[in-house]
């Protein structure tokens, strides 16, 4: 099992909005529907920095499953320049799970 985390870097209120509106009506369902996600969470910080904290079977399952599911098209009120990218990704592999 591995441990992807997404960082987010602080944005301005209209990104994180539609950041929000992207998890809620399109990319949720989408990541939840590829192979071997284990769970995924969504935080923000109060400095305002957001992370993407998802655990997978392997690297191979989150990479092919980050794939498919931003290849689902954006809903009609969506706005790509509006979707943040992360700042910065990392995975590690779980050694112990409680």
């Amino acid at each position: 099992m591995i441990v992807r985390v997404a960082r987010f870097d602080p944005m301005p209120p209209e990104v994180e909005a539609a950041m929000l509106d992207n998890i809620r009506v399109r990319f949720r369902a989408a990541l939840q529907a590829q192979d071997g996600l284990e769970g995924v969470y969504w935080a923000r910080g109060e400095d305002g920095i957001w992370l993407s904290i998802s655990f997978w079977e392997s690297l191979e399952a989150s990479d092919q499953a980050g794939r498919e599911a931003n290849a689902v098209p954006l809903l009609p009120h969506q706005q790509s320049e509006l979707i943040p990218s992360p700042a910065s990704v990392e995975t590690c592999d779980v050694v112990e799970r409680g």
